[in-house]
């Protein structure tokens, strides 16, 4: 199980203690006190110490945190619009990066700094696209990015510069002994005398 797996199975279990936790408080207000809930309080206080923990090793963040939280900021300001949509934008926003780093190159129109700052801010608006674009089309863009470098990450190109399959270590196999087969005895046939033939009479 992954860091990110982990924080997000301890993140469901966070949210029913949360709401199991609101419904004991309105039953205390009531006077009517649920004698587990002290025990309940206890798992959630552990449950939320463990989250602070992975998310503290993983960073605190991660593409799938953004993606689950992009969805309901995109219905909310743009509704529920086509997948060409963000994909279009990305489209711009990759013109943006080239602008950026030509202008840069040439040392026209502004600093290297200023042209470095409009280089992060593409880079950033092409990867909130793209997973606005994975959203709609069902794609899961943590995973599908881990999958694909986990497959990438094993290629060599120096060794293998057709296709950069990586070279497995020939396994060297151990030389058969020979086996001398002993032919079988042939088994001698006795020749049969010819018969005379018997004279009739």
């Amino acid at each position: 199980m992954t860091i990110d797996d982990a924080i997000k199975w301890l993140e469901v279990f966070e949210r029913s203690y949360r709401n199991t936790a609101v419904t004991n408080v309105r039953g205390v207000e009531d006077g009517q006190i649920d004698p587990g809930y002290e025990d309940l309080s206890k798992r959630y206080t552990r449950v939320i110490g463990w989250l602070k923990e992975l998310k503290a090793q993983r960073g605190g963040w991660s593409l799938a945190q953004m993606q689950e939280e992009q969805r309901p900021w995109v219905k909310h300001n743009f509704g529920e619009s086509p997948p060409h949509h963000p994909l279009l934008g990305i489209v711009e926003e990759v013109g943006e990066l080239s602008h950026g780093y030509l202008k840069s190159e040439q040392g026209i129109r502004g600093s290297k700094a200023k042209h470095h700052e409009e280089m992060e801010d593409a880079v950033g608006d092409i990867v909130i696209y793209l997973t606005d674009f994975c959203s709609r089309v069902g794609i899961n863009l943590q995973d599908t990015v881990r999958k694909t470098w986990d497959s990438v990450k094993e290629r060599d190109w120096k060794k293998n510069p057709e296709d950069g399959t990586p070279t497995k270590k020939k396994v060297k196999k151990k030389p058969k002994k020979k086996t001398v087969s002993k032919k079988p005895k042939k088994k001698a046939v006795k020749k049969m005398a010819k018969r005379k033939p018997v004279k009739k009479r």
